[in-house]
């Protein structure tokens, strides 16, 4: 599929920014796959798409090598204020569902292999199976860092600024295709 089309289709289904690079224009970093062990987001060993369920860093590796280029695409909310931990998991829902709606309409067009990978483990269903097997794992996303990657890194290979702090906060995810 063409770049300008996947950008588009991002931007059409909610995105704010969206670029296309190639993966190789990015490096792993397994510090970030560490901070995963660290668990503060409460989903290390409890969620499919998340370490250890993920399978070890070097498998992400190779899974990740079979792809050639990444659409990467953010959205930011408002929120009340830098404390606004609430508006902050809402806003990462709401990004979540526009995530998979950018997969969903990538693969109505044509373009089904592909890799997602979002802002922090997948939150699909209210409460991951795991460690029963998955309900959805054609549409289970991953996370960036789960992946060994540095979002700033992603944001800033794709052209994209990328921002946190104050009354915003900015969540970023990527395709691989």
């Amino acid at each position: 599929m063409e770049s300008a089309l996947l950008i588009q289709t991002a931007r059409d289904t909610g995105a704010d920014t969206a670029a296309v690079i190639p993966l190789s224009a990015l490096s792993v970093h397994p510090e970030f796959r560490d901070l995963c062990a660290q668990n503060k987001c409460g989903r290390y060993g409890t969620c499919w798409r998340c370490p250890p369920a993920l399978g070890a860093l070097s498998d992400c590796v190779n899974t990740l090598r079979q792809y050639e280029y990444g659409l990467v695409l953010s959205r930011v909310f408002p929120l009340e204020d830098a404390f606004d931990w609430d508006g902050m998991m809402t806003a990462k829902t709401s990004f979540d569902r526009l995530l998979l709606d950018i997969y969903d309409a990538l693969r109505t067009k044509g373009c089904a292999d592909v890799l997602p990978l979002g802002a922090g483990g997948c939150t699909l269903c209210d409460t991951c199976a795991y460690p029963a097997p998955c309900r959805a794992p054609e549409r289970a996303f991953a996370s960036l860092e789960g992946y060994g990657l540095n979002v700033a890194e992603v944001m800033r290979a794709a052209g994209l600024s990328y921002r946190f702090g104050g009354e915003t906060v900015q969540y970023c995810a990527m395709i691989a295709f």
